[in-house]
């Protein structure tokens, strides 16, 4: 039976996306599957960048320019 997510509470489904702190593609799908989820998946998403290449230089300037806000999760770089 389906249950409606806004009936967890934020502290548990915050708790739970902490576990999966290192599984990337799992993070940017709890990021699609609920509005809320979105900022602690963010948080894990974007806390450490890591840029090798011109390629990836670039394509992280287009995501920091089409959504500022995401800069604010960086935390090392």
């Amino acid at each position: 039976m389906f249950q409606d997510t806004s009936e967890l509470p934020p502290e548990l489904t915050d708790r739970i996306i902490d576990f999966l702190y290192g599984d990337k593609y799992t993070l940017a799908a709890c990021g699609l599957v609920c509005r809320a989820w979105v900022p602690a998946s963010r948080f894990h998403l974007f806390h450490s960048v890591r840029l090798r290449t011109k390629r990836q230089y670039l394509r992280w300037l287009f995501v920091l320019t089409s959504s500022r806000h995401i800069g604010h999760y960086v935390r090392k770089l």
